[in-house]
């Protein structure tokens, strides 16, 4: 009982935090994400007015309408009460479904208040590149396997990147949902773009090459069933992605292409009908079936 209850005190702020919570928000007005320490604890602030909507995020909306493939239209623009509400709905359903998530500690018109987590996979990973390799691609494993999970609980993240994620022991959860492309499309086709952007750091970040190959059997092996053809759907636009920046590459591709040079020509390989059907052949027993596993 004590035990629950000093849980629930860590989850809100005291009348003397919040106080100085406000002071903060008056104080640091132009800043989109900030942190602070209050009630002796780190909590992260969020404007989400501080900054307009980027340019090439509006044209990306304007021309989606256009795109064929439903996977790569944009999610839709909304006003930053709509963010707030988004990211405390989204924030509950991932807790409700068993991942570590972070709270809401305070919310007022375009600010949102949420409590520090643990251990940022990002920042694990960054630490394990030094300290463990084995570890570290082990780890980017696992973030699939948690965006499967995810999948299969019927949720989708809109932006997976491993600074997105939290780790609280062996467990992988979700934060900062920046994006519900949900809204917009099929969820089989949300869930598929997931994909494609969780592959985009995985192929980056990936120290041995046969990671990317664990991570998408690790993927599948727990996916819903409708995600897949999604995704396979694209496997054209990566062909046509890959060859596209070859024709760049020998002038130079910055940190973003070079991971999509990367992700699309893994993809695209990994879609193909003589991979899929080498796989099924040799996925092991562990990670057969579409059950998810105890990621959660």
């Amino acid at each position: 009982m004590i035990a629950t209850q000093q849980k629930s005190e860590q989850n809100h702020l005291s009348p003397k935090g919040l106080e100085e919570l406000l002071r903060l928000l008056v104080a640091g007005q132009s800043r989109r994400v900030s942190s602070a320490v209050v009630d002796g604890r780190t909590v992260w602030i969020k404007r989400m007015d501080a900054e307009g909507v980027p340019f090439f995020k509006r044209l990306h909306a304007w021309v989606s309408p256009l795109i064929p493939w439903a996977a790569l239209r944009s999610s839709r623009i909304i006003t930053s009460p709509e963010m707030v509400a988004r990211e405390i709905e989204k924030t509950a359903a991932f807790r409700a479904a068993g991942f570590p998530a972070a709270h809401v500690l305070f919310t007022q018109g375009s600010v949102l208040v949420l409590s520090n987590a643990d251990t940022i996979v990002q920042a694990e990973l960054d630490s394990l590149r030094v300290t463990d390799l084995q570890a570290h691609d082990a780890l980017l494993v696992q973030t699939a396997t948690a965006l499967a999970a995810a999948h299969q609980a019927g949720l989708c993240h809109g932006r997976p990147h491993p600074r997105d994620m939290i780790l609280e022991g062996e467990r992988i959860g979700f934060l900062d949902f920046e994006e519900a492309p949900e809204q917009a499309m099929p969820l089989a086709d949300a869930q598929a773009r997931d994909v494609f952007l969780l592959f985009l750091q995985i192929c980056g970040q990936a120290l041995d090459e046969d990671t990317g190959p664990r991570a998408f059997e690790a993927y599948r092996a727990d996916a819903p069933a409708d995600v897949m053809p999604h995704l396979a759907s694209l496997r054209g636009v990566f062909s046509l992605m890959h060859s596209a920046l070859g024709l760049v590459a020998p002038i130079g591709l910055g940190g973003d292409g070079r991971r999509l040079y990367k992700a699309s020509a893994f993809l695209n390989s990994m879609l193909s009908p003589e991979a899929g059907a080498a796989m099924k052949t040799t996925l092991p027993e562990t990670l057969s079936g579409q059950k998810p596993k105890a990621t959660r």
